[in-house]
């Protein structure tokens, strides 16, 4: 990393390490202040999607005012000695932790405490929402907990705006698993709405200490978000329980604005930590009420409205819910009895598991290493397509990982057979010898890995040489091997 980024900012201090780079303490001589520059990876700044991805963070970010959301002073791209360049994103320097960290250090904080984080993060989003921008990766590790007890959203790298370009591979996930919206994990593009689910799971996360729908692999988390109920909250969080469980409605429409949520939270907010970055080890408990001066914009209305807006909130969710229980009872006297199994080989598993779930059907899955099948396609159903089957009847999808097993039965052939059959699979060899004078020379000893592979990979496979080789050349005849044999033999 050099010293100094463009002749102008000079690193000091590394103070944060992500996935797509590092944040470094510097000093603008310029204007003479402390800052904090974001350096994206040498083996990504070749990337032109990352170096879009950076653009687009500076451009939407810069766009924003909200004491919630942090500033970008400025974009740049630094050129080496060696010609390679470094994109950076020039930032104010903020005291404080990430909600990830206080969650780390104290598992689950209080109601008051979480609804204050979920009102400052609301309020921001409406600000975000009303500009055109969605954020897409909400999440504690992008929410900031400053040292004077304000909540502050980070990095808008994945955001786009309303109707936007995306960034992302075609038919790739954009998010975390944990905190990805249902449309998302179906496919669909992330909305207004996409960021206040994820918000719903934020505050589920802070009052209970874990995920709602956090599965072992990414597949499992985005089906759990697709299809399975939300988890209740503790008894002695039931006040929460209306709000959280609206954001976190499966149906984008049924869930409340930005607006909405902020003004629902504040009327439960009591206060925020304070906290210092000089100490992200444990966070101080020593608390700060909410901010109320002239730069905060939780309270947007005044208060007595804000407990109406909320009441009346709740009384058209309940009148909704009844609406609902009325029409689904008539409209059940007339369903199907049975439902006719759709056909989802070779779909994607969250594409089958949504085709399913449209269906009534109960899904579950099974992984399995196959070859000639990529990660994550289905490749067998449990019941037939065409079937008739009772209403949540039980759909079991065979998901292969994209690994498969690796022949066992290489060691004792030759190795041009080894490499014609590894080759076949879509995999590559790599040759290396071992004195060995009671077989053939090239007979394969082993291989490495013995497991699994995936196409692309390499497979170290070791053959054998022995003493009669030395001494022989390309000029011996055909019956060159057949003689070692008998002089070994002798």
């Amino acid at each position: 990393m050099p010293a100094t980024l463009s002749d102008r900012y000079r690193l000091d201090a590394l103070i944060g390490d992500g996935g797509m780079g590092e944040v470094w303490k510097a000093h603008d001589p310029v204007l003479d202040r402390t800052v904090a520059v974001k350096v994206i990876r040498p083996h990504l700044a070749d990337d032109f999607t990352v170096r879009e991805r950076l653009r687009m963070e500076a451009k939407l970010a810069g766009s924003l005012r909200h004491p919630g959301i942090v500033d970008v002073f400025d974009y740049g791209e630094h050129v080496g000695a060696d010609g390679r360049t470094t994109p950076y994103l020039v930032m104010p320097l903020v005291d404080g932790v990430t909600l990830s960290q206080v969650l780390a250090s104290r598992t689950a904080l209080p109601l008051g405490e979480t609804m204050s984080i979920v009102a400052e993060m609301a309020s921001a989003l409406e600000t975000a929402h009303a500009s055109g921008i969605v954020h897409r990766d909400l999440k504690p590790a992008n929410v900031m907990l400053t040292g004077s007890g304000r909540v502050m959203i980070l990095d808008f790298g994945i955001a786009r705006s309303a109707g936007g370009e995306s960034l992302t591979q075609a038919g790739g996930l954009v998010g975390t698993a944990d905190y990805l919206s249902p449309e998302q994990a179906a496919g669909h593009p992330a909305t207004y709405a996409s960021d206040l689910y994820a918000l719903g799971v934020v505050a589920y996360t802070c009052l209970t200490g874990a995920p709602p729908f956090h599965r072992d692999t990414d597949v499992g988390t985005a089906l759990a978000h697709l299809h399975t109920p939300v988890p209740p909250l503790p008894p002695e969080l039931t006040t929460a329980e209306p709000l959280v469980r609206s954001l976190l409605s499966k149906e984008p429409t049924h869930r409340p604005s930005a607006g909405d949520v902020a003004a629902i939270a504040a009327t439960m907010a009591t206060r925020v930590p304070t906290t210092s970055s000089s100490s992200t080890e444990q966070t101080r408990t020593d608390l700060q009420p909410i901010r109320r001066d002239d730069t905060a914009t939780i309270s947007v209305e005044p208060p007595e409205r804000r407990r109406r807006t909320g009441r009346l909130l709740l009384v058209l969710a309940a009148l909704v819910a009844v609406a609902a229980l009325v029409i689904g009872g008539l409209m059940y006297a007339t369903r199907p009895t049975t439902i006719a199994v759709p056909d989802v080989t070779t779909m994607t598993s969250v594409q089958a598991a949504t085709e399913l779930g449209r269906a009534g059907l109960t899904v579950e899955t099974k992984e399995a290493n196959l070859v000639g099948h990529k990660a994550g396609e289905v490749v067998k159903q449990s019941v037939a397509p065409g079937t008739e089957v009772d209403k949540d009847a039980v759909v079991e999808l065979t998901v292969a990982t994209g690994l498969f097993p690796i022949p066992q039965d290489l060691v004792g052939k030759s190795y041009d057979d080894a490499v014609a059959e590894l080759e076949a699979l879509g995999l590559k060899a790599t040759r290396s010898q071992e004195f060995n004078n009671d077989v053939d020379s090239d007979t394969v000893l082993s291989i490495s890995p013995t497991d699994l592979a995936k196409p692309g990979d390499t497979i170290a496979v070791t053959v054998a040489y022995s003493f009669f080789d030395f001494g022989n050349n390309d000029d011996d005849d055909d019956n060159s091997g057949d003689d070692r044999k008998r002089r070994k033999n002798d």
